[in-house]
């Protein structure tokens, strides 16, 4: 098993701000309670605008990492309200090669952003009260109902593709939807 290494907020922000160009957030800016430094970029706003791939360090806002078991970095991709709607990609243990490790979990967002979708939440055409909200699943993204509980077989299932607004246009003025089926984007 790889052995753990300390990693320093100076150590870090060396990498992920100066040399990666990320940004670290405020307290106020990530939206809940966060012990930790967390860090964020752009993604690519021609398939997810306005959302941002969002690094959470595990190290305190002291300065300290945590202990090791509670070490992991994690890089999640969240929506422009700060909404996590991707958390797959996997953790990085704080070892010797972290630095490769990080790279590895966030450059595959920035390299192929067509794999990483994301569309504005909007009413739920099947069921009342629901939005349907970006998801990441098996397949890659796509849209979910907020009324779906996993737990309940009447909660709401509807699910639809994610188009970015190019496909949109695009699909709409040749009169060909991937699948034949007009009725899966709905604006």
């Amino acid at each position: 098993m790889a052995k753990y290494v300390e990693i320093t907020k100076d150590e870090f922000e060396d990498f992920i701000v100066d040399a990666q160009m990320f940004r670290r957030l405020d307290y106020e800016e990530i939206g809940h309670v966060c012990g930790e430094e967390v860090y964020e970029l752009p993604m690519n706003s021609g398939y997810a605008p306005g959302c941002k791939i969002r690094i959470y360090s595990s190290i305190s806002r002291k300065g300290v990492g945590r202990d090791a078991g509670a070490d992991a970095i994690r890089v999640v991709l969240v929506d422009p309200e700060g909404y996590p709607w991707m958390k797959a990609l996997k953790r990085v243990h704080r070892v010797k090669g972290w630095r490769a490790n990080v790279l590895d979990r966030y450059e595959r967002v920035l390299n192929e952003p067509w794999n990483y979708r994301w569309q504005a939440q909007y009413p739920c055409p099947k069921c009342s009260g629901g939005m349907l909200r970006c998801r990441w699943g098996r397949k890659g993204s796509f849209m979910g109902c907020s009324n779906y509980n996993p737990n309940n077989d009447a909660s709401c299932r509807h699910t639809e593709a994610v188009y970015t607004d190019e496909e949109v246009v695009m699909i709409g003025a040749s009169g060909e939807w991937p699948d034949g089926d007009a009725s899966e984007v709905v604006r």
